[in-house]
């Protein structure tokens, strides 16, 4: 069967933000095969500062009840999630309660018939992420910095379980009402949630990434975890113009759980390809490419290459649609989320006035969707930078690739770079004055080369550059690719 993309109905959300580390950290059977699943999910790592990650996870065995799975999946991802999203307030902290509406139009924003079976069903959805166990052991960067301008981080260490079904109208349920699911509720009574506290600040604090929620939905649910941790990657690749990414096969199977590691080479091309399929039919990725590695002291691994295809532009183009559509209130622009009326914006950008909208550029988008997508900046806080620090947006953009730092909060240091001007790096200048002097048509092969910048230098990385490297574009894809793939910055 070939794929087809689903079309969303009109009450139904188009992306979905999601934080950074929850999306990575496993949590939901995206599996139609249940048997010889674990019931207990352990995932240990290292962040990007190298802080030990501990998470685990406790799922409900019953009957009754079960494991969070594909269902619950929908239900948080169409319907809690954005509810957790338009509840905020506008200094960005999360309500303890929030509202996610009334039965029926529950259902419609998830996508799913109005009427009891599936109503119940969806209360079920509710109670398998409610009563699923979380264990974290984990940092997150709070936004704020010491003295010294480093980021502050703020330890996230308990048991919890993310959220609890608190009321349907005005009946406050209890855990054992909602384990035996034999309360009587109407179509229009609302549903409240209650999230734990860590949870809350899990949302709060976290960097964001935006899924395209036609496309997502449109998968079997193997294929949705691919997406899930894939899609950054893929648009890095789109957006740098870039041919491939590569992941190892062990970081995969860590964060997609239910699945089971392998390490002969057929077994792991056979396993990874039923996992794509989707992905291979509808054109998001045009091939995978599959090559061994073995390091000392270590099982054989494997370096799996995606290129993407037609469909994943067009997905992004979904993306950046939406978030560029133009609407009364900037709120609306970005996200079509039921953002606070009340953000401020700096009177700078003047995008509370008459025609503000018609400032934002094609350019403008591009840039805003960069900072959402590459450094996980908030959509509210890419459009503000944009509108009244343009300038400073594109050159640090431009001069990231050519910095040679690692920091510890990607989003918060471009924020920063480009509020507070940060100097561009020697090696750009020097670039820069070599644009200047090429002849016209060095200039000409450089514009239009896809692989390298305009200065036609690439980001590469290579067996000896294992952490990347700067080198001059020769223009030709055959030789790039042998020299060396595109490092995504």
């Amino acid at each position: 069967m070939s794929f087809e993309l689903l079309d969303l109905k009109p009450e139904q959300h188009s992306i979905t933000f999601v934080p950074r580390l929850s999306l990575e950290l496993p949590f939901f059977n995206l599996t139609a095969r249940h048997k010889g699943i674990s019931k207990v999910i352990k995932y240990e790592g290292r962040d990007e500062a190298g802080r030990p990650v501990r998470w685990e996870v406790y799922q409900d065995s019953s009957a009754e009840i079960g494991p969070p799975a594909v269902e619950a999946h929908e239900v948080w991802y169409l319907l809690v999630k954005p509810s957790i999203d338009s509840s905020r307030q506008t200094d960005g902290t999360i309500p303890e309660i929030i509202s996610l509406g009334g039965v029926r139009e529950c259902l419609r924003k998830v996508g799913w018939s109005a009427g009891g079976y599936q109503a119940r069903e969806l209360l079920k959805a509710l109670t398998q992420i409610s009563f699923a166990g979380c264990v974290a052991d984990l940092w997150v960067p709070t936004g704020d910095q010491d003295k010294e301008g480093r980021t502050r981080f703020l330890q996230i260490k308990g048991r919890f379980s993310r959220m609890s079904v608190y009321a349907i109208g005005e009946y406050h349920l209890t855990e054992d009402e909602l384990a035996q699911n034999k309360f009587e509720f109407d179509l229009a009574d609302v549903i409240y949630i209650r999230l734990d506290p860590l949870e809350a600040k899990l949302q709060q604090l976290q960097d964001r990434r935006i899924l395209d929620n036609q496309y997502l939905f449109s998968l079997s649910p193997i294929a949705r975890r691919w997406y899930e941790l894939m899609a950054a990657k893929i648009f890095g690749v789109v957006s740098n113009k870039g041919q491939f990414c590569e992941i190892k096969y062990s970081w995969y199977i860590k964060h997609h759980h239910t699945l089971k590691r392998y390490y002969e080479r057929y077994r792991v091309v056979q396993q990874m390809k039923r996992v794509v399929k989707d992905h291979l039919e509808s054109g998001y990725i045009r091939k995978a490419e599959y090559r061994a590695i073995k390091e000392p002291d270590q099982e054989t691994d494997y370096i799996i290459r995606y290129y993407p295809g037609p469909a994943a532009g067009q997905s992004i183009d979904r993306i950046q649609t939406h978030i560029r559509r133009k609407r009364k209130t900037p709120q609306r622009l970005i996200g079509g989320l039921r953002q606070p009326a009340r953000i401020e914006i700096p009177s700078a950008a003047k995008i509370n006035s008459p025609g503000a909208l018609s400032l934002v550029t094609a350019k403008d988008e591009q840039l805003m969707a960069r900072l959402l997508f590459e450094f996980g900046i908030t959509a509210m806080k890419a459009y503000e930078l944009t509108l009244s620090n343009n300038e400073s947006v594109s050159l640090q953009l431009e001069v990231w690739p050519l910095r040679n730092i690692k920091p510890r909060n990607r989003a918060g240091w471009m924020i920063h770079a480009i509020e507070k001007h940060y100097e561009v790096p020697a090696s750009y200048l020097e670039q820069r004055k070599r644009r200047q002097e090429l002849p016209p048509i060095t200039r000409a092969a450089i514009q239009a080369c896809s692989l390298c910048d305009d200065s036609g230098f690439r980001r590469v990385k290579t067996a000896r550059f294992p952490e990347g490297a700067i080198r001059q574009c020769t223009h030709d894809p055959l030789i790039e690719s042998e020299l060396g793939h595109l490092l995504l910055s």
